[in-house]
């Protein structure tokens, strides 16, 4: 588009330059457009927080389980120690049962009609190793 502009001598054409030029409506909607993919990115920001918050709760929670099952194995594990210590055992053994230490006297022998000079116990080990 062109416009005279009166000098006073002569009309001088003028040409405007090619401007673009943006409605306000248009600006309206570019704004809400940033607006909302901000609004957008801050939920998702806010929500990864609250989530890893989360998860750090989870896992100190799980950390203070796994120190009590650790207390309580160890204390188990001692339990079985104790209860399965030899001296236990000889204890339990001799007062409970009546057993005793064995000697030379408490061994007894059996032979085997089928062969001649070997104890039975010689002829199983014989047979579970063949």
């Amino acid at each position: 588009m062109s416009t005279a502009v009166n000098t006073g001598r002569k009309a001088v054409v003028r040409r405007r330059t090619k401007t673009t030029t943006q409605t306000a409506a248009a600006q309206y909607k570019i704004a809400i457009k940033y607006i909302l993919c901000g609004a957008l990115l801050l939920l998702g920001i806010v929500f990864m927080a609250a989530y890893s918050t989360n998860l750090q709760q989870q896992n100190n929670t799980l950390a203070a389980r796994n120190d009590v099952l650790q207390a309580e194995i160890d204390s188990l594990n001692e339990q079985i120690n104790d209860a399965t210590s030899i001296e236990k055992v000889e204890t339990i053994a001799t007062k409970k049962y009546g057993m005793v230490q064995p000697d030379e006297s408490n061994y007894i022998t059996i032979r085997d009609d089928k062969k001649q000079g070997s104890s039975l116990a010689d002829t199983i080990k014989k047979e579970a190793y063949n």
